[in-house]
């Protein structure tokens, strides 16, 4: 049995549950779902913090809920709180000897990744494994694509009042711009550990692919309408997706901006997911080149090498 931690929101999901369904089909196990960061019983620590839902359910996913028997026998251990100083230390100072100190306290079943490059003895992982991390590449899951795309498609239809928009999305040279502030904006640890993009790498954007698209037609998909009618301007017709069209955790808004041929994303991964998941084979995917607001942090594996990086 494969036991997966899910934490953050659904584009963060969808890797790590990725990353799992991988393990599981190698291995030929069932994978289960550690879904105990999303209850809110007891208080969170005291810093600034986005409250976030399983949401996963949207999809046809194949995995069950982990029972908490099933969590506690591959994630408790003693030292616990310990190793966790060793873990931040790691991912903080960068220093491979809190890894090693890590390595000896740990059990040999339970795996813990922070934002590294893609590792590929990561997918050398037997059953009976517990892992909580991250994964966010497409070479994770690149090699078991067909199982992925299968898995994430939608369980319900896109919305009657949304089935009108989507026929202009698949007609034209539809652009799915996404712009994703928010939390970014008023989370003061997630804008200082992420960044903000401001408007000028939307508008670097839309200049390049205008040079590769003819007569391009941009879909703003957002959470934040107001800054992106106020902010994004050209000469090509841009329509702004209202949250009519959210549906059930935003699941009907992300299958209409799977439609779209082209994309512009921003550092989010439901906007990756988005990109990922759109079967036109010509797809034009800008993202930004910095993922995270650190240099430090080397994300060179996040991007896939066939989208634009500026």
């Amino acid at each position: 049995m494969i036991v997966v931690k899910l934490t953050g929101g659904l584009g963060n999901q969808m890797f790590q549950y990725a990353f799992g369904r991988v393990l599981s089909i190698k291995n030929k196990v069932p994978l289960k779902l550690d879904t105990s960061f999303f209850i809110r019983e007891k208080p969170r620590p005291l810093i600034s913090f986005t409250l976030r839902n399983f949401d996963l359910d949207i999809f046809n996913i194949r995995a069950e809920i982990a029972t908490p028997k099933e969590i506690s026998q591959l994630s408790q251990y003693p030292m616990r709180s310990i190793t966790d100083l060793f873990f931040k230390a790691e991912n903080r100072l960068n220093q491979p000897i809190f890894k090693k100190i890590r390595g000896f306290l740990e059990p040999p079943y339970f795996y813990r990744f922070g934002f590294d490059l893609f590792n590929p003895k990561s997918l050398e992982i037997n059953s009976s494994s517990y892992l909580e991390g991250q994964w966010v590449s497409e070479k994770y899951f690149k090699e078991y694509e067909k199982n992925i795309r299968e898995d994430f498609t939608f369980r319900a239809p896109l919305l009657p009042e949304s089935r009108e928009l989507a026929s202009y999305i698949q007609n034209s040279q539809s652009v799915c711009l996404n712009v994703r502030r928010a939390d970014f904006v008023n989370n003061p640890d997630t804008k200082r550990f992420h960044g903000l993009l401001e408007v000028e790498y939307f508008n670097k954007a839309m200049n390049l692919l205008e040079r590769q698209v003819n007569r391009p037609y941009y879909f703003v998909f957002s959470d934040d309408l107001g800054w992106c009618k106020e902010n994004l301007k050209s000469t090509s017709p841009i329509h702004f997706v209202e949250h009519v069209h959210a549906g059930l955790k935003f699941g009907n808004y992300l299958q209409l901006m799977t439609h779209c041929k082209h994309f512009i994303i921003p550092n989010s991964t439901f906007g990756w997911w988005a990109a990922w998941l759109s079967q036109n084979k010509n797809k034009i995917v800008i993202a930004p080149k910095r993922w995270f607001a650190s240099s430090k942090i080397n994300t060179d594996d996040v991007i896939p090498e066939n989208w634009l990086k500026i």
